[in-house]
């Protein structure tokens, strides 16, 4: 199959590049909501405590960052995640 490449290698290509326009133009035909809108703000905090920090420390670390930004925020924070020893996929 490589050998065949190797020696088709204008086919190859157009082939590819074929598919990649093909592609392309079907994907204006996804519907917008695979994507879904976010329509408020978000903030992302991320707290670091010395290596070897005991965990309840991190919770009451950022427990304390939480009320922090609760009681100083200009509109009312509605939802919160918080993670405490590992990174959040998608929040990075």
């Amino acid at each position: 199959m490589i050998a065949w490449s190797v020696d088709h290698r204008g086919a190859v290509v157009a082939t590819t590049v074929g598919v990649f326009v093909l592609a392309a133009l079907g994907f204006t035909h996804v519907q917008k909501a695979v994507f879904p809108a976010f329509g408020t703000a978000g903030t992302i905090l991320q707290l670091r405590l010395p290596e070897g920090s005991a965990i309840g420390a991190s919770l009451e670390a950022a427990k304390q960052a939480e009320a922090a930004l609760k009681a100083t925020a200009m509109r009312p924070i509605t939802r919160v995640i918080l993670a405490v020893g590992r990174r959040v996929s998608g929040l990075e």
